[in-house]
C-alpha cells in the first residue's frame, strides 16, 4: 500500500478515487491509537485479478495498559452498491470494469486506560544488567 497513486495509475488499469486517514480507527486510551488509512480503487477494464493477503481482518490490534483494540483491516467490493461485499483475508477474485475496491488498513491499538490516569513510563533502566 505504499506504492505511488502515480505509479499504480500509470502501470495498472486501475485509478485512485480516495487516499486519505481513516477517521476513527485508533483504538481509544490515554493515547489513542493512529489511524489507519483508506485508498479506492476503480477498475478500469476486464480481466484484473485482486487477491488479498492480509492479517488483522477478524482480530483487531489490541490496545496496551487498558487501551481499546483499533479498527480491524477492512476490504469492500462496491460499497453502496448492488452486489457490495467484504473481502476475506486471503481470496482471489476476479474484478469488472467499473468495480470499486475499497481497502482500509488497520488502526493502532491505544495505551492506557481511555479517560484515565496516564500510565507511568517505562523505567529506561529497567532490564539492564549492569
Amino acid at each position: 500500500m505504499n506504492t505511488p497513486v502515480e505509479v499504480i495509475e500509470g502501470e495498472y488499469p486501475l485509478r485512485v478515487e480516495e487516499q486519505a486517514l481513516r477517521p476513527g480507527s485508533g483504538g481509544r486510551g490515554a493515547h489513542r491509537g493512529g489511524l489507519g488509512f483508506r485508498r479506492a480503487y476503480r477498475v478500469l477494464d476486464e480481466g484484473v485479478t485482486l487477491t488479498s493477503m492480509l492479517e488483522r481482518r477478524i482480530v483487531p490490534p489490541y490496545g496496551l495498559a487498558g487501551g481499546e483494540a483499533g479498527s480491524p483491516f477492512r476490504v469492500r467490493l462496491n460499497p453502496g452498491r448492488a452486489g457490495e461485499r467484504e473481502i476475506r483475508g486471503k481470496e482471489t477474485i476476479e474484478l469488472a470494469d467499473g468495480d470499486l475496491v475499497v481497502i482500509e488498513t488497520s488502526g493502532g491499538g491505544g495505551y492506557g486506560a481511555p479517560g484515565g490516569p496516564h500510565p507511568a513510563p517505562a523505567d529506561p533502566g529497567e532490564g539492564n544488567s549492569e
